[in-house]
């Protein structure tokens, strides 16, 4: 049973909930807040920051271009899926994870924009990619309804997680090394990633689990079709409080650099969060809105900017000064 309030003690700070008017693209406001804009002329369902000044976009089509932030032009496409790219990944060693509607995963080297490998053994899309901290394995997450641990050096599927009744549509691993998973089927599953099996099951939401991710302090929170965020104890599986501010499915969720929280939704808003806030008001610090469809991505930059990447064929380049500092700052 999920409830609105923490079990903890958290210092608070007197803010109020802002909405940044940022329409229009490329328009900077009073507050120094600007947005710009790539329009690529198709869905962008996933973004990868490359850390070279480049980003990597995959949605609408087979193909991932390669897009100069600064220049906003494509300057690169890796090409060698056959169904839409719906997932991407980092590597530790600057090559790319990808996974697409194909049913496979492809590692590239993005500097010679070459196929390294292709893994095969999903019977249906790959929806999510989880690459383990160990840098040899990865762990991909299906519509098939199963999930698969993946050895970078041989190539070779070492272990099937199963125990969902539906897509498996987001997939992490926490601080202690389990793989936790969310799925269609409503619920979250936390997994040994030795054994494969399912340790635990987390249920509360009414919808589809679509994101996940897991905070500095360990707590993790989800993003749901119920159009919810829950904040859960990783240790126990408890809900331990419920955000419901967006209107429509929570696809993404990311913690930035300050410790604040933003999702972006399909109701076409990025809203940030302070979950150390414990009261709900206070919780929302702010929403970007701006996107005239449903966003599907968000990552950050190492230099604070935001990129959004939305059903309305956009890239967004928010450069917001309140999420780029240590976040002790007071809105007015």
């Amino acid at each position: 049973m999920c409830n609105g309030q923490f079990g903890q003690d958290f210092s608070k700070k007197k803010q109020t909930k802002k909405v940044l008017p940022t329409n229009q693209p490329d328009r900077q406001t009073e507050d120094m807040t600007s947005c710009e804009e790539i329009n690529l002329g198709y869905i962008v369902r996933v973004m990868a920051d490359l850390r070279d000044g480049t980003i990597a976009v995959g949605g609408g089509n087979r193909d991932i271009p390669i897009f100069d932030v600064e220049s906003k032009q494509q300057v690169g496409t890796l090409e060698g899926h056959t169904g839409s790219v719906l997932c991407l990944k980092l590597l530790p060693n600057g090559n790319l994870l990808s996974g697409s509607g194909d049913r496979t995963v492809i590692e590239w080297h993005v500097s010679s924009r070459a196929l390294v490998r292709r893994f095969q053994g999903h019977t249906g899309f790959v929806q999510a990619i989880c690459v383990l901290r160990n840098g040899t394995h990865f762990v991909s997450a299906s519509g098939d309804r199963t999930l698969r641990l993946w050895s970078l050096t041989t190539g070779q599927c070492d272990r099937v997680f199963q125990g969902h009744q539906s897509f498996v549509i987001a997939v992490i691993e926490l601080a202690d090394g389990r793989i936790l998973s969310g799925s269609d089927d409503r619920t979250i599953k936390a997994w040994n990633a030795v054994s494969g099996e399912c340790e635990a099951t987390w249920e509360g939401h009414e919808g589809g689990v679509i994101s996940l991710i897991q905070i500095e302090d360990g707590r993790v929170l989800s993003g749901s079709a119920d159009s919810t965020i829950k904040l859960w104890d990783a240790v126990t599986g408890a809900c331990l409080r419920t955000l419901r501010d967006h209107e429509n499915w929570v696809r993404c969720l990311l913690q930035l650099s300050n410790g604040f929280i933003i999702s972006g939704s399909y109701d076409k808003t990025l809203r940030v969060w302070d979950v150390s806030q414990e009261d709900d008001a206070a919780c929302q610090v702010m929403t970007l809105p701006g996107h005239i469809d449903g966003i599907y991505a968000v990552i950050q930059l190492e230099d604070g900017r935001i990129l959004s990447g939305s059903n309305d064929n956009t890239v967004r380049i928010w450069t917001v000064p309140e999420l780029m500092d240590d976040g002790n700052f007071v809105l007015k």
